[in-house]
């Protein structure tokens, strides 16, 4: 037997309400949040650099996060609540009203630690991420320099990215007839 007039009606305008509220909810999930990471980074070799990662809401947080991370390649470098230093990096999170932060700071930057890092955050109510690229420059490990009447010579250690050497012999330029050799 069908429910018939203002009950039946009630009813279906009941379960019409749950479901646009449900499609409402999936969709405003991912107004919850705004996540921002550092933009683009280059540091100099041997300089510390410290990426954020911010997550923002408009309203006090109220998100049950299942995972807040700092990953490179597939190895996780810093988790939210979990802060940690060591001689690589330092992982601190901050916990306010309406932000939660984690900050990589990477100590003594080289050509190993260049490329994306991912900032990644997963809840309950969504997943979110974003990411930051790091660069190298400006490395140099040693050089040398000699020379006398006949030649003069130098020599270029730990350099990246990788370089030309340019020769003059007072306002003209020498290259062309000077011997390099590089070795990788």
């Amino acid at each position: 037997m069908r429910p018939s007039g203002a009950a039946g009606t009630h009813r279906g305008f009941f379960w019409i309400c749950v479901f646009w509220f449900s499609i409402a909810s999936c969709f405003s999930a991912n107004d919850l949040v705004n996540l921002q990471t550092t933009e683009g980074t280059y540091a100099k070799c041997g300089d510390n650099v410290i990426l954020t990662c911010n997550a923002s809401s408009p309203q006090p947080w109220n998100l049950n996060i299942k995972k807040f991370v700092w990953q490179f390649g597939n190895t996780t470098m810093c988790q939210f609540g979990a802060d940690q230093d060591d001689d690589q990096f330092r992982c601190e999170s901050t916990n306010t009203t309406f932000n939660r932060t984690i900050f990589l700071t990477l100590y003594n930057v080289m050509p190993t630690n260049e490329g994306n890092y991912l900032c990644k955050l997963y809840s309950t109510s969504g997943s979110w991420n974003g990411g930051s690229q790091l660069r190298a420059e400006e490395c140099l490990e040693s050089t040398e320099a000699s020379s006398n009447e006949n030649y003069a010579e130098c020599s270029f250690d730990g350099v990246y990215p990788s370089g030309e050497v340019h020769w003059f012999q007072g306002d003209t330029n020498v290259t062309e007839e000077a011997y390099t050799h590089k070795e990788k």
